[in-house]
């Protein structure tokens, strides 16, 4: 499957290339994926994305802005991880008032 394939290809690079690396396109493979699988609804609340999502948000500068995209297409609702993760980003960026409304 597609999702397998790509989830192995992020994986890859991260490993190839670590942080920082001029060579390491994780950030942009990881957005070409969200781009190509958000609008499927076999992969809105499926695991594998959920990592590739949350990889992505935990590395970008505007990781809250990766939680609201998922939130506002529904993509990782049904995960606890996914709401942890959201308030844990809140909290460390010092937003605690947008953390309680989460």
């Amino acid at each position: 499957s597609s999702g397998i394939n790509a989830e192995y290809g992020v994986r890859f690079m991260e490993d190839s290339f670590p942080e920082g690396d001029f060579m390491s396109n994780v950030g942009n493979i990881q957005l070409r994926m969200i781009k190509r699988f958000h609008e499927d609804e076999k992969y809105k609340q499926d695991e594998r994305f959920l990592n590739v999502l949350l990889s992505l948000a935990g590395n970008a500068e505007n990781g809250l802005e990766v939680y609201s995209f998922c939130h506002f297409h529904k993509l990782m609702t049904t995960y606890r991880k996914f709401w942890e993760s959201w308030i844990h980003a809140c909290v460390y960026d010092e937003k605690f008032k947008r953390a309680m409304v989460v």
